[in-house]
């Protein structure tokens, strides 16, 4: 007789094997999270096909780099072309020998149940180039006023999603710890975020987690609509 599996909850590398669980759990924590927010036919044509197969082309096409994140103690994987739809996940192109963003998994019981996706923060100062569904990059691809742009050395949380059916039961929190445990161990003096400003779950949660609004907001043109997000920031310990 098999043994039942592991039910802790555990935070690791996301592999391609996940990246269709990946990509139900960012639909559907988009459904969720933007109901009142995001016009519905956007979020009615999210595909997660769609979304699986470009999770599926950023670990096929993994760069080598000198990043801390890569190194041999570190789970993180450097990622070329990375593109996916949100500000908060659509990331610009990075050269040859950058790091790209970082997936990370939670999984409960054999199943995966959350995401998290991170790595250097985008520079604001520096337009941004749009996605393909004409959403721009982490400040709408416009310029933060002088003072307000994040440093060179920073990290950012890209997204990160909990299964919407299992919120309240530490996921999200597993999650943030490990992005923060990484990010602080490859010596960022800071983490950076951006969150609508109308998503008042999503910003309890980062200010549960340490999180602060730092005064850089920027609005979002999805789907006809303009909104706005505002920047987060939680500064970190050296290890």
């Amino acid at each position: 007789m098999s043994a039942p599996p592991d039910s802790r909850l555990r935070v690791r590398p996301m592999l391609a094997a996940d990246c269709a669980a990946v990509a139900r759990i960012r639909t559907a924590g988009w459904r969720f999270a933007y109901a009142d927010l995001v016009p519905r036919p956007y979020l009615d044509a999210l595909s997660e096909e769609a979304t699986a197969r470009r999770l599926r082309d950023q670990l096929a096409t993994a760069l080598p780099s000198s990043s801390p994140y890569s190194s041999s103690n570190s789970p993180w994987r450097p990622l070329a072309n990375p593109e996916l739809q949100h500000p908060a996940d659509s990331l610009p192109k990075m050269e040859e020998g950058r790091t790209g963003p970082h997936h990370l998994v939670a999984e409960q019981a054999g199943e995966i149940v959350g995401w998290a996706c991170l790595g250097p923060y985008r520079h604001p100062d520096t337009p941004a180039p749009a996605t393909a569904d004409g959403a721009s990059g982490p400040a709408g691809g416009q310029v933060v006023p002088r003072g307000l742009h994040g440093g060179p050395g920073d990290g950012e949380v890209y997204a990160l999603y909990a299964d919407p059916q299992r919120l309240g039961t530490g996921i999200g929190r597993a999650l943030m710890d490990e992005v923060v445990a990484l990010t602080s161990a490859a010596g960022h003096p800071a983490l950076r975020l951006w969150v609508l400003a109308s998503n008042a779950l999503g910003r309890r949660f980062y200010e549960k987690a340490g999180f602060a609004q730092d005064g850089a907001e920027e609005p979002w043109h999805i789907g006809g609509a303009t909104l706005t997000e505002l920047r987060y920031t939680r500064r970190l310990s050296r290890p």
